[in-house]
């Protein structure tokens, strides 16, 4: 019954053969390992690596999103086998429609040496494919499952079956005949289920042919899918419409004990007045065609939980739904007991048994004893504000792709508490003693207030203060958290998930934002030397961003063996960024369109967004989410910096400003102010030595180039702009863009900045320029790039064809041609 599929073909030109080492490689950096878990190990060079050390980063109760990838190779090794692993990593949603997998966009890979010559052309998803093939089996064997393997005890047990299930629609002489010869087309009209699969033609069964066990096959499955309600989970073709196989729910909760089926149920579980051992494969109660009852007894014991907790125990001596209830979710099955040689085969209890936890289980319960099927009153039902709102649907399509797999949402959070002694300037143990730090804008740095400053020297009962630190452990040169221990001078452990508080004597803590210290106030940034771990209280781990915590240190140890210069400190921009404060950073109609088109916004990424099968609605919600989430305005802001009065009126101010504006004003139909403030993005200073800028690319490797700024006006709000120019380690604390526009109050006509030449103005002004330049460069290229020189060529190439060849060229007017050559 399965669909046809079409595989799809490697992209031409290809010039290398697939290699497990690449595959590796590729299976850890272009973000595999963000859903999936796989015991193999990464093919570095002369060493490798185990997948299983991205296992230390996730959450002990997280539900991983994809399976576990360590045993393909039997499934998929053969030739389809093969091609559909290979479409499928390439294109997902061309065998499944609604899948959450995204599409990875691996296309194919130029390679080149250090003199730019191609040395080579290979195809990532093949590389991939290769990997996980030849990982192992994990020493599975396939069941023998095919009919020629069947003896013939299992043949007979295969028609018993068949003739059990037709049993049920016809009388028991009429189904074997049927089992035998096939039911004659003449009866197709009455079939309306699994008996279709048994038509014979009228002349086979008029001449009595044996019924094909292909048909007895097809008929058996589809009354097993049926039985067991496969299509509930599946796609399954012919089960489109079908009904759920289970009980209605909607009123559980009310449902009178009376129509419990309590069954033998407390002497199974031995509560009764037999009592005794009922759980093993001698026990008399188990007749040859019932439930392998021993089997769920050796489970109960050996999974999820050892014994049924004593009060559940007691609801169901006592008969109450409650322990019903409880039991039934334990262990489905266990109903049957004692009921089998009363019950045809396909009456029996179907419902599975799931892996619950204890608590998972009584989390199931509360929500089915709540199920009473009239609605609560419109009072009672939970109304959330539009915030809430937001932040619960933004968090389901969070869930839905997986988006904390890749991408830090929140950094750590330590409580601290601490004495006076901590914060002396002369203690030379002090964990927090007053940075030095350069001079800031005052709109970037954080001011608190008088009764904030008070609050937070507040002594407790044991003569100490309080203060929360947000942000993550400092990271040494190979990217590792740097930490000190009682042992050694330096320890660099592997990941900041194992660190032990209470053997470390310093923990280096970079902020990611602001924190009041008793009287010190620390910004976004800047590090804290010399913190000491014993002053904290509660640590609270980093929410999300398994997969660019784990590549952190990978990523660099690859950057090292090509660029000995590379630095671990700046690792964090190679891998999926955080998304802490996005709500803030971006404009929420270009973020619903990235979602759904995503481009390469940052060369230095090792792997770029990938297109997930989301919709506009799930786009909309998560751009709702993180909006809400940083308390901004959505969906739509207006952008004052795109205000033409407004600009007219800075252009003004600036040209007044001017020591000889005349010299200038020819200047003034592309902007004067604004391409004085490109003269410094385009000086070999300053913006153009690490960002693409338009048809712009600066020379170097992939990892010290910056996003381009020809598009930063559609993508970035002003305000997060201005903050960014203005002191980039204040946004992200573990940028390596530099401070390019200094602010020295000291200097008190321009208050530092960049040199006069470029631009005229105080620093303030020359940032503020900066970011009415990006935020409105798509009019500043419009304003250079003249149109009318194109059309008017256009028309004379036009004219010139449909002249006769006999008549003289037309002559151009003198004033187009001094025109034509202004332009």
């Amino acid at each position: 019954s399965s669909q046809s599929h079409t595989y799809l073909d490697p992209p031409a030109g290809v010039t290398e053969p697939a290699d497990a080492a690449r595959g590796s490689v590729l299976f850890q950096e272009r973000g595999c390992l963000a859903c999936h878990s796989h015991n193999g190990v990464l093919k570095d060079g002369g060493d490798d690596y185990s997948f299983m050390d991205v296992e230390t980063f996730r959450d002990p109760d997280e539900i991983l999103q994809g399976p576990d990838l360590s045993n393909l190779a039997v499934k998929f090794d053969s030739p389809n086998g093969r091609r559909w692993l290979y479409s499928w990593i390439r294109e997902p949603t061309r065998y499944h429609a609604r899948t959450v997998m995204p599409n990875l966009f691996l296309e194919k890979i130029t390679h080149r040496d250090a003199m730019g010559n191609v040395t080579g052309v290979t195809d990532p998803a093949a590389d991939i494919v290769q990997y996980l093939l030849s990982t192992g089996d994990g020493g599975w064997v396939p069941a023998k499952g095919t009919i020629s393997e069947m003896d013939g005890q299992q043949q007979e047990d295969f028609d018993s079956l068949a003739l059990e299930h037709l049993e049920g629609a016809y009388y028991v002489a009429q189904a074997s005949e049927y089992l035998e010869r096939g039911i004659p087309e003449l009866l197709a009209g009455e079939l309306k289920g699994a008996e279709v699969e048994l038509l014979v033609s009228q002349q086979d069964y008029n001449e009595k042919k044996p019924l094909s066990l292909h048909q007895k096959l097809m008929y058996v499955g589809r009354r097993s899918i049926a039985k067991y309600g496969c299509y509930g989970c599946h796609d399954i073709p012919g089960f489109e419409e079908a009904k759920p196989i289970g009980t209605t729910l909607a009123d559980w909760g009310r449902k009178e004990t009376s129509k419990l089926a309590y069954e033998h149920i407390l002497e199974y579980l031995g509560l009764g007045h037999h009592g005794g051992d009922h759980g093993h494969a001698g026990d008399d109660h188990h007749d040859h065609a019932g439930p392998n009852l021993a089997g769920l007894a050796g489970v109960r014991q050996n999974n999820f939980d050892e014994e049924m907790p004593e009060f559940f125990e007691q609801q169901l001596q006592s008969h109450n739904r409650i322990g019903f209830l409880y039991q039934k979710l334990r262990e489905p099955r266990s109903y049957d007991f004692e009921k089998t040689h009363e019950k045809g085969y396909n009456e029996r209890l179907r419902m599975p048994r799931f892996p619950f936890s204890t608590g998972e289980r009584q989390q199931v319960m509360t929500f089915i004893l709540g199920l009473v099927s009239d609605p609560p009153r419109a009072k009672y039902i939970y109304q959330p504000d539009r915030r809430s709102a937001a932040l619960q649907q933004g968090e389901r399509v969070l869930e839905k792709y997986n988006c904390r797999g890749c991408h830090l949402l929140t950094p750590e959070k330590w409580d601290v508490a601490f004495t006076a002694s901590e914060l002396d300037e002369e203690n030379d143990a002090a964990s927090f003693p007053p940075l030095a730090t350069a001079p800031s804008f005052p709109f970037v740095e954080q001011q608190y207030s008088s009764s904030a400053m008070t609050s937070a020297m507040e002594l407790d009962h044991r003569e100490q203060m309080h203060a929360t630190l947000v942000g993550m452990p400092a990271l040494n040169d190979n990217a590792r958290p740097r930490v000190y221990n009682r042992v050694f001078d330096e320890d660099v452990l592997p990941d900041e998930q194992d660190l032990d508080l209470a053997d470390l004597t310093q923990v280096p803590f970079q902020l990611w934002e602001p924190a009041l210290v008793g009287g010190h106030v620390y910004q976004s940034g800047s590090v804290v030397p010399t913190f000491s771990p014993a002053l904290v209280t509660r640590r609270q781990p980093a929410d999300g961003g398994v997969l660019a915590r784990y590549l952190l240190t990978h990523v660099t140890r690859r950057e090292k063996d090509i660029n000995t210069n590379a630095k671990g400190t700046e690792s964090w921009a190679w891998v999926p960024p955080p998304l802490v404060g996005e709500g803030l950073k971006v404009q929420t109609g270009w973020l619903h369109d990235f979602l759904l088109d995503p481009y390469t916004i940052r060369p230095a990424v090792v792997l770029r967004m990938p297109r997930f099968n989301m919709s506009s609605a799930e786009a909309t919600s998560l751009v709702n989410y993180f909006a809400a989430r940083d308390n901004v305005d959505y969906p739509y802001t207006y952008n004052q910096e795109r205000d033409e009065e407004l600009l007219a009126a800075r252009e003004i101010r600036y040209m007044a400003r001017l020591e000889d504006p005349a010299a200038r004003a020819g200047e003034a139909l592309e902007g004067v102010r604004l391409h004085d403030a490109m003269k410094i993005v385009t000086s070999s200073d300053f913006c153009v030595k690490c960002h693409i800028v338009g048809d712009f690319e600066p020379q170097g490797a992939d990892r010290g180039k910056a996003p381009d700024l020809s598009r930063v006006f559609e993508r970035l709000r002003p305000g997060y702009l201005r903050r960014w120019i203005a002191k980039p380690s204040g946004v992200l604390p573990y940028t390596n863009m530099p401070v390019n526009v200094p602010y020295k109050p000291e200097e008190m006509e321009f208050l530092g900045g960049v040199s006069q030449e470029l631009y005229h103005g105080t620093s303030v002004e020359q940032i503020d320029a900066l970011v009415d330049l990006l935020m409105n460069y798509d009019k500043y290229a419009q304003r250079r790039a003249s149109i009318r020189p194109l059309v008017e060529a256009a028309a004379a190439a036009k004219q010139n064809e449909s002249a006769s060849p006999l008549d003289p060229p037309a002559e151009s007017d003198e004033s187009d041609e001094e025109t034509g050559t202004e332009e």
